[in-house]
């Protein structure tokens, strides 16, 4: 949320609480998940989301929550990439969970593979695969 909102100061936010915020989120046809999980969590917390702004990648809608265009719901993964302006804030009374996962082809491994996985190990900490063997 906008580091300004009047929910930003607190430890945690009940989903249920931001049935009135507007939401940005990323459009349908940009295909991303998290568009549709934030879509069902909202409607198992009670309420439909007020989409106020959609656009086609997550780094313009944290640019347009920065902007104080509404609220989004983000993996704290992301937190790292959030432009200044943007706070996180945990959530409560949400069951669904944002799957994430890699894929390579192991017949073209390319030479920065194993820094993509370091990398991936830390903002995916359930993160699980295997390297075939040499």
């Amino acid at each position: 949320m906008p580091i300004d909102h009047r929910l930003a100061a607190e430890e945690s936010v009940d989903l249920a609480d931001l049935c009135e915020e507007p939401f940005v989120l990323t459009d349908s046809a940009s295909g991303l998940m998290l568009r549709k999980v934030t879509i069902e969590a909202c409607l198992d917390a009670g309420f439909t989301p007020i989409i106020s702004q959609e656009t086609a990648d997550s780094f313009t809608v944290f640019a347009l929550v920065a902007a104080g265009m509404g609220v989004t719901l983000a993996p704290h993964m992301r937190q790292p990439v959030w432009p200044v302006g943007v706070v996180f804030i945990p959530l409560t009374g949400v069951t669904r969970r944002l799957r994430s996962a890699i894929a390579w082809r192991v017949d073209q491994a390319f030479p920065a593979l194993g820094n993509v996985l370091q990398l991936a190990e830390q903002v995916m900490p359930t993160l699980r695969y295997e390297l075939p063997p040499d």
